[in-house]
């Protein structure tokens, strides 16, 4: 994974235009080598980038967050997926102002356990947080 790193940095600084393909090649390298942070970075790089990477691919980050227990990023992978519109329609439905901050993530979570873009071990933690209202 060095190797590509330093590529994708040597090909940012030379100006070619890195796409979806190039950031989700790296995003599941990182997570395929349990290099979960840099796999993070990358997300978080390719949304600040205004690129959404596949449902798979934030799927992969997320599950390898569950497995370092860092709930709060992978909550603000889901919270930048809902900013981008990557969520079911349900999810906009007016819910009571107290009941919305536990409502529209669990729906959420649920539709990409359904779609099987996360593990039932990452639904379940996300669920927990949720539910408990720690995240």
């Amino acid at each position: 994974m060095d190797m590509a790193e330093m590529l994708f940095l040597e090909m940012n600084e030379c100006g070619c235009l890195l796409d979806n393909y190039t950031y989700r090649c790296m995003i599941d390298g990182f997570c395929k080598v349990d290099n979960t942070e840099f796999g993070y970075k990358f997300l978080l790089e390719n949304f600040s980038k205004e690129i959404f990477p596949s449902k798979e691919t934030v799927g992969r980050v997320i599950n390898c967050l569950c497995v370092k227990n860092r709930l709060l990023d992978e909550v603000g992978i889901i919270h930048r997926m809902v900013q981008k519109g990557v969520v079911p329609d349900v999810v906009y439905i007016t819910f009571e102002a107290d009941k919305k901050d536990v409502a529209a993530p669990k729906i959420v979570v649920e539709d990409l356990l359904k779609k099987n873009h996360i593990t039932y071990y990452a639904y379940e933690l996300l669920y927990d947080g949720i539910r408990d209202k720690k995240i």
